[in-house]
């Protein structure tokens, strides 16, 4: 406890922060895109594309509004490492109320 450890490490991986202050490096597949769209979110996340456009509005899934639109026009890119922390998230809270 208290030891220091210096990490160096490419664009290839993902820093997942853990609870208690502890971090999870992940290799990031070079296929796996690290900001995509809310159409590519809501697909992993199997919600509605809104619901996701909703969540990165309220600041649930962090992304960047790229242009003003008219109704169903509004662009957003978003975190796509996040994406998958949240689908992993639910996915893991799924598996424990059925455990119960």
């Amino acid at each position: 406890m208290g030891e220091q450890l210096e990490l160096h490490f490419g664009q290839g991986v993902a820093v997942l922060p853990q609870p208690g202050g502890a971090i999870l490096l992940k290799p990031v597949p070079a296929r796996l895109s690290l900001e995509g769209g809310t159409r590519e979110a809501a697909k992993i996340l199997r919600i509605p594309q809104r619901t996701v456009q909703d969540m990165v509005r309220r600041g649930e899934i962090p992304g960047v509004k790229l242009r003003e639109g008219k109704g169903k026009n509004i662009k957003y890119r978003v975190d796509m490492v996040a994406v998958y922390q949240l689908a992993e998230r639910k996915h893991a809270e799924m598996c424990a109320s059925r455990t119960r």
